[in-house]
C-alpha cells in the first residue's frame, strides 16, 4: 500500500469504509430486490495481480489515479484515471499492474433479483427498475470516461451523506440513484447505435449465454431449472421461452445433456461405480441417472461402458 498516494483520498477512503453499513440491506420495489454488496477503496501497486474469474453480481471499477490493465471477456484494456468500467454478472475478468505502475480507485458491487412481493408505494417512482437490469447486462465491455456527473459525483454525494449521519435508507437510495444514472448514460449510448447493434435479440441471446455458462460451471451441484433462472434474475417461464428460442432446447434438456456428456467421459475413462458417477455429475440418484441416460442414448450406462470398451480393444 502507498500511504503517501492514498493521503489525497483519505476522506474518500474513510467514507467508502462507512458505506459498509448499507451492505446486504435490501430495497424491494415493484417486484425487484436491489441489494448493495459493497463499496471498496482500492490502492494497489505493481504486485497486484488477480487471475481470471467471474461474479454472480454487478461490479463497477473506477480509477481515480494511475492506471491498471483489466481483461474483460478475453480483451485487455488499459484503464486510466477518470475512467470506469462495468462488469455485469457472468463477465470473465482479470486484473494486473504493469511494472512500475499503480492505481487508486474504488469498486461498487450490487445485485438485482426478482421477488414475490406486494405492490410497492414506490412502484410509480421506480417503475423503470425492471428495464435497468436487462440494459446493464448488455453494456459494451470497455472503459468509459466519466465527466464527474455519472459516477464520481454520485459516490461523493453518498460519502457526504454518510459523514452527516443520515438514515440508512438515504444512503441506499443514493447508491441506487448512481445505478439509475449509470443506466441512463448507457441508454443514451445504446440509443445512438445503429438499430442492428441494439436490437432485442442481442440482449436476449446474452442472457441465454449467461444461463448456459451457469449450467457449465455448476452442473455437478444439486441445481435445477429454478436455480438456472434465478442466476439470470428472470422468472423460469421467461428464461424458458428465451432458452428455447436461442438454443432450440429446454433448460432441463441442456442441463441433463451437460451432465450426461461428463458422465460418458467418466464411464469410459474411469472404473468408478455408476452410482458414484451419477452423484459426481449432479444427479440425485443412480436410478434417475440411469433412466435419463437410457432416454438420451437408448442404452443403459453399464451397457454403454461395456460396448465402448469392446470397441476400443
Amino acid at each position: 500500500m502507498r500511504s503517501e498516494a492514498t493521503e489525497n483520498f483519505c476522506e474518500f477512503a474513510v467514507g467508502l469504509e462507512k458505506l459498509k453499513a448499507i451492505a446486504f440491506r435490501d430495497i424491494v420495489v415493484n417486484g425487484w430486490r436491489f441489494r448493495v454488496l459493497g463499496a471498496h477503496f482500492m490502492d494497489y501497486g505493481p504486485e497486484w495481480n488477480v487471475k481470471k474469474h467471474k461474479h454472480s453480481f454487478y461490479e463497477l471499477h473506477y480509477v481515480l489515479q494511475g492506471s491498471v490493465i483489466t481483461n474483460l471477456n478475453g480483451k485487455d484494456h488499459d484503464v486510466k484515471a477518470g475512467q470506469f468500467y462495468l462488469m455485469p454478472p457472468g463477465t470473465s475478468h482479470a486484473h494486473h499492474q504493469c511494472a512500475g505502475t499503480s492505481h487508486i480507485g474504488f469498486a461498487l458491487r450490487w445485485e438485482f433479483s426478482r421477488v414475490e412481493s406486494r405492490q410497492s408505494d414506490l412502484s410509480n417512482t421506480f417503475s423503470d427498475l425492471e428495464r435497468i437490469d436487462p440494459l446493464l447486462r448488455s453494456v459494451p465491455m470497455q472503459p468509459v470516461y466519466d465527466n464527474h456527473s455519472v459516477i464520481y459525483e454520485g459516490v461523493t454525494n453518498m460519502i457526504t451523506k454518510v459523514s452527516g449521519n443520515r438514515f440508512m435508507v438515504d444512503l441506499q437510495f443514493a447508491f441506487l440513484e448512481i445505478i439509475t444514472h449509470l443506466a441512463g448514460s448507457y441508454s443514451l449510448e445504446v440509443s445512438q447505435m445503429p438499430t442492428q447493434q441494439r436490437n432485442d435479440s442481442f440482449l436476449e441471446n446474452h442472457i441465454v449465454e449467461n444461463a448456459i455458462d451457469f449450467i457449465e460451471e455448476n452442473y455437478m451441484q444439486d441445481i435445477g431449472v429454478n436455480d438456472v433462472s434465478n442466476s439470470a434474475h428472470l422468472s423460469y417461464s421467461h428464461l424458458s421461452r428465451l432458452f428455447r428460442k436461442y438454443s432450440d432446447e429446454t433448460i432441463i434438456h441442456h442441463l441433463n445433456k451437460t451432465r450426461l456428456k461428463k458422465a460418458q467421459q467418466l464411464l469410459l475413462c474411469t472404473d468408478r461405480p455408476i452410482g458414484q458417477i451419477a452423484e459426481e455429475v449432479g444427479f440425485s440418484s443412480k436410478n434417475y441417472f440411469c433412466t435419463i441416460f437410457r432416454k438420451f442414448f437408448n442404452i443403459s450406462p453399464g451397457d454403454y461402458r461395456k460396448k465402448m470398451s469392446k470397441l476400443s480393444e
